[in-house]
């Protein structure tokens, strides 16, 4: 492979972490970590302490709609919840260790102004790092549209020099908190790796393949090898405002979900313009439409505690069953 040319970013460019960070396990949502990394961009060489890091969504999502703002709400008070396990050595020994990212957020009603403060615990993974760290470009990272993607970008990119990154199946399902999901490997190739490179590049300045290895007995494949491009970025408006979706398309599909499931508008282009970019999953959502029928009449004949909201029981499925449907 030849030999990368990647860009220097600037320091106002980039969020720098500890490589120990990168490689954690995680289970942070789009939006998440994208206010996650816009707080981690505002870190400057030297700094000793965290401050409190300013960010306006209206800077990076157009517009001023009240869903948006609303959601970024629901995403902080999550956020705050969540933490990264990795594995650290502590006298001479090998701890699984787990640390919050937020102590606090604060929020302005109806606005998208946000205050993040970073969490402690996790001081030295971002502040005054000598070795083992990481300048990840966040214009680059925050353009992805997916979590894989999002995610792949930061664990690839990290070798972005070298062009290669060598990885065993069960330690990339770790990374990307899928250790009991896509047990078959022709799913775990199809919905997250092609998936994820579907996006990187549609989005970035990343290009990717991969090389299966087996392991020595048996078919299975045990180990991935990564051929990693990186070119100078091409500076693009980020396409954070939704496509418009075709509503003359799926008209059953559309009329079960307004029925069954009280769907509102806004849901069902959710779910159309998901199925514009996987049109195989279609029946994935048919699936749910016909359990929450079941579900609705269990509640109508007793037989179960009556289902009051379809429309928030059929999502929380389609989030479930599809992790990147948000």
């Amino acid at each position: 492979m030849s030999e990368n040319n990647t860009r220097k970013y600037a320091d106002t460019e980039v969020a720098t972490q500890h490589n120990q960070l990168i490689n954690s396990q995680q289970s942070l949502s789009l939006i998440q970590k994208r206010i996650f990394y816009l707080a981690m961009k505002q870190i400057r060489k030297g700094d000793k302490d965290f401050k409190r890091y300013y960010i306006d969504i209206s800077d990076i999502v157009p517009g001023t709609s009240q869903d948006i703002f609303k959601r970024v709400e629901a995403e902080l008070e999550e956020l705050r919840k969540k933490d990264v396990k990795f594995v650290e050595k502590i006298k001479g020994e090998y701890w699984n260790s787990a640390v919050n990212l937020i102590a606090k957020s604060s929020h302005k009603k109806g606005t998208g102004q946000i205050y993040v403060d970073l969490h402690p615990d996790i001081r030295d993974m971002l502040l005054d790092l000598k070795k083992y760290f990481t300048r990840v470009p966040v214009v680059e990272l925050i353009a992805c549209r997916s979590t894989y993607g999002q995610r792949m970008y930061e664990l690839l990119y990290q070798f972005a020099d070298t062009g290669i990154r060598l990885m065993t199946v069960e330690e990339l399902r770790e990374k990307l908190n899928l250790q009991n999901k896509y047990e078959n490997f022709y799913d775990f190739r199809r919905r997250v790796l092609q998936q994820a490179k579907e996006d990187i590049e549609k989005h970035t300045n990343m290009r990717f393949t991969w090389t299966e290895i087996k392991a020595r007995k048996g078919r299975k494949i045990e180990r991935i090898m990564f051929d990693i491009q990186v070119s100078d970025p091409v500076q693009v408006e980020l396409p954070f405002s939704p496509d418009k979706v075709d509503m003359s398309k799926h008209k059953k599909l559309q009329e079960n979900l307004r029925q069954i499931c009280q769907f509102s508008d806004k849901n069902i282009r959710k779910v159309l313009r998901y199925i514009e970019e996987k049109p195989d999953h279609k029946i994935v959502f048919h699936k749910i439409i016909h359990k929450t029928e079941i579900r609705v009449k269990d509640g109508d004949q007793n037989h179960a505690k009556k289902l009051t909201n379809p429309e928030a029981w059929a999502m929380k499925m389609m989030q479930t069953t599809l992790p990147d449907f948000d």
